[in-house]
C-alpha cells in the first residue's frame, strides 16, 4: 500500500483510501495507546519531526498490533488494493484472505490470553474457497484449520519460519504420543490434530 500510494505516507488515515471508522478509531484505539506513546521509534519520529500527526506507514505499521492491522486490511476502500495484498499471500478471493486473517487473530488472541487451545472453536470458520489446506469436515472451525492457515501465510512471509513451526509442533505430538496417551483420543475429537 505504501508502494501503491507513495505521495500519502499516512495512506492508513486517508479518508480516499479507508473507511471512516477506522480513522475515527485509530487515535484513541492505536497511535494514542499506552504501547504507541512509549515506543522508541515512534517518540524519535516525532521529536524530529513535531509537525506530524502520525508517522509514516512504514514506521506505524510495524508497531500495530495484529488485530489493528487486520482492521485496517477490513477498512480498506479499493477492491483492487485489498486482492493485490491478498494475491501477495496466494488467495485470489478477499473474503477467503480475512477468513484467513481471522483465523490467525483468534489463534493469536487465545495464546496471549492463556486459553485453551484444544477446544478452539473459530467463530466464522475458514473459507475453504482458498488454496488447498487439506483440511475436512468441521476441520475448518478447528484448531487444526487455524494451524494450518498460520502455517501457509507464515510459509509465504518465510519458509524457514514455517518449517520452524511444523517442527516445533511435531516434536509437540510426539511429546503427546509419549507422555500423555491419555489425552491423544481427546485432543482428535476436539483439535482435528491427526496423530
Amino acid at each position: 500500500m505504501s508502494l501503491q500510494y507513495k505521495e500519502d505516507p499516512i495512506w492508513f488515515v486517508s479518508p480516499t483510501i479507508v473507511r471512516q471508522g477506522f480513522i475515527k478509531d485509530f487515535d484513541h484505539k492505536v497511535y494514542n495507546s499506552e504501547a504507541f506513546r512509549k515506543n522508541p521509534q515512534i517518540k524519535r519520529h516525532h521529536v524530529k519531526y513535531p509537525a506530524d500527526k502520525y508517522a509514516p506507514a512504514w514506521k506505524t505499521i510495524e508497531f500495530m498490533t495484529f488485530g489493528a492491522i487486520v482492521k485496517l486490511y477490513k477498512s480498506i476502500d479499493n477492491i483492487d488494493d485489498k486482492k493485490a495484498i491478498s494475491k501477495y499471500f496466494g488467495v485470489g478471493k478477499i473474503s477467503v484472505f480475512e477468513s484467513y486473517m481471522d483465523a490467525i487473530y483468534t489463534l493469536r488472541n487465545k495464546c496471549a490470553h492463556g486459553a485453551a487451545l484444544f477446544d478452539l472453536q473459530l467463530p466464522n470458520g475458514i473459507s475453504g474457497k482458498g488454496p488447498k489446506l487439506e483440511l475436512e469436515g468441521s476441520d475448518y472451525q478447528k484448531l487444526i484449520g487455524a494451524l494450518k492457515v498460520l502455517k501457509y501465510i507464515l510459509g509465504k512471509v518465510s519458509q524457514n519460519r514455517a518449517n520452524d513451526l511444523e517442527n516445533e509442533l511435531n516434536a509437540l505430538y510426539t511429546r503427546f504420543l509419549t507422555e500423555r496417551k491419555e489425552v491423544i483420543e481427546i485432543l482428535k475429537k476436539c483439535s482435528g490434530i491427526k496423530f
